[in-house]
């Protein structure tokens, strides 16, 4: 049986299982990937959370100031 286009239905069907199937290996991929890098980024995070942990430890004060003036700022920018 063919359509308007003069292709045959089985083509179409055939064609549109394959659509399929690429689609869902490209989203697995992309899943793959997206849950390594969501990974990578916590294990970042934590790393940096650690380090500003020990420098608020070693520094108080000065964190303090660099929090201080940070709000500040913030207030500032946020009233324009």
């Amino acid at each position: 049986m063919q359509n308007q286009n003069g292709l045959r239905a089985e083509t179409l069907n055939d064609r549109i299982h394959m659509l399929v199937s690429n689609l869902k290996t490209a989203t697995s991929s992309f899943k793959d990937r997206a849950t390594e890098a969501t990974s990578h980024a916590a294990t970042i995070g934590g790393s940096i959370a650690a380090k500003t942990g020990r420098a608020i430890k070693a520094h108080p004060l000065v964190a303090l100031g660099v929090a201080l003036g940070a709000g500040y700022l913030a207030v500032r920018l946020l009233r324009r």
